[in-house]
């Protein structure tokens, strides 16, 4: 996921994005946490709890956002909270930004994944992946926190501008264009190709998947790497363009600078359909074996699998501004300063604060 400009705003697309200031801007974020940030989410939380897979593991310790008399991350009427910023799915859990830089996330904790550092703060945008979670500060800064393995920020890099967590592994973009991974490596995933420079200009955006990576440049153009067994490293040989991407399980999907989709990768359950929307998108999520889109108007619609019911977006959702999409459930952020979720709730994912 990503992010351009001071929590609380909107954020600024890079001229290279610009093709209309909303649509731009969105897009943008979806290229991987953006060291600035957006504006806000969603009113109050409407989960479904249907019998989903557990991905084969059990249901684990569970970070509550829950609000008592000495923590109100998160609140019933009469608690003050600051509204948020940024929302990140992981497999089995949701981080959210609030204005002050403050992360709070809820769902599946069996690494410590939703129990954000205590003494984190400034934070300007966040990410998550399957046992671990990210944040982008203000100075391009990145602290990672849950599975042992997966947190150890790679180093020799300069101020990060862009940082996305896949399945076990995260990569993020300096400064310079430079790309950095660590984390899980089982499927070269976090191995940076050595000729990437020679297929990319300056890269802009990135995006993780469960076994592979993908970034885009200012030109639009896209390179993947990693495993690639459903097709999901197969860059369409026609795609240009590019403004945002967005990697799922094992399935990729490209935004382009006119609002358009395109999807390639796993397919058996329709991953790659697309958006069934009139209306030009703003903003992609990828998923499990799912993936969301919002349009300009906020509205939001999701394709793929549907065991948790995460293709069911409620019909009260408020326009959104940002969209998260994890294993089996989604999360939308409204201009707010509030979330939804809906999907799979297992882990407690799907228990936004309100």
């Amino acid at each position: 996921m990503m992010r351009m400009g001071k929590p609380g705003t909107l954020a600024t697309a890079a001229p290279w994005a610009l093709r209309g200031v909303a649509l731009a801007a969105v897009a943008l974020s979806l290229l991987g946490c953006h060291r600035s940030n957006r504006r806000a989410p969603s009113e109050q939380a409407q989960t479904s709890t249907p019998d989903a897979a557990t991905g084969g593991y059990d249901a684990g310790p569970v970070a509550d956002a829950g609000c008592d008399d000495d923590d109100c991350e998160a609140c019933d009427d009469g608690c003050p909270q600051a509204p948020f910023v940024d929302i990140a799915a992981g497999t089995h859990h949701t981080c959210a930004l609030d204005e002050a830089g403050a992360v709070h996330c809820w769902g599946r904790d069996d690494f410590g994944q939703a129990t954000a550092p205590a003494e984190l703060t400034g934070a300007t945008a966040i990410t998550a992946g399957e046992s671990h979670s990210c944040a982008l500060d203000g100075q391009g800064a990145v602290r990672c926190w849950g599975h042992p393995g997966q947190v150890a920020v790679v180093m020799g890099l300069g101020s990060f501008e862009v940082v996305a967590a896949g399945h076990q592994h995260t990569c993020g973009v300096d400064d310079t264009g430079t790309v950095g991974c660590w984390g899980g490596n089982q499927f070269e995933q976090g191995t940076v190709p050595q000729n990437l420079g020679a297929a990319v200009g300056s890269v802009v955006g990135v995006a993780a998947g469960e076994r592979h990576t993908c970034v885009v440049d200012s030109d639009g153009v896209v390179v993947c790497w990693g495993s690639g067994g459903w097709g999901q490293g197969t860059v369409p040989p026609d795609l240009a363009n590019t403004s945002a991407l967005a990697a799922a399980a094992e399935h990729t999907c490209a935004l382009d600078f006119a609002g358009a989709v395109v999807c390639w990768g796993r397919d058996d359950l329709g991953q790659t359909d697309g958006p069934a929307t009139p209306e030009p998108v703003a903003a992609i999520a990828g998923g499990g074996q799912h993936a969301c889109a919002m349009d300009l108007e906020g509205a939001v619609s999701c394709w793929g699998d549907n065991d948790a019911g995460q293709l069911e977006v409620p019909a009260d959702l408020a326009p959104a501004i940002a969209i998260a999409a994890g294993a089996s459930h989604v999360c939308a952020l409204d201009a707010t300063g509030h979330i939804v979720c809906w999907g799979d709730n297992t882990h407690g994912q799907s228990a936004a604060p309100r």
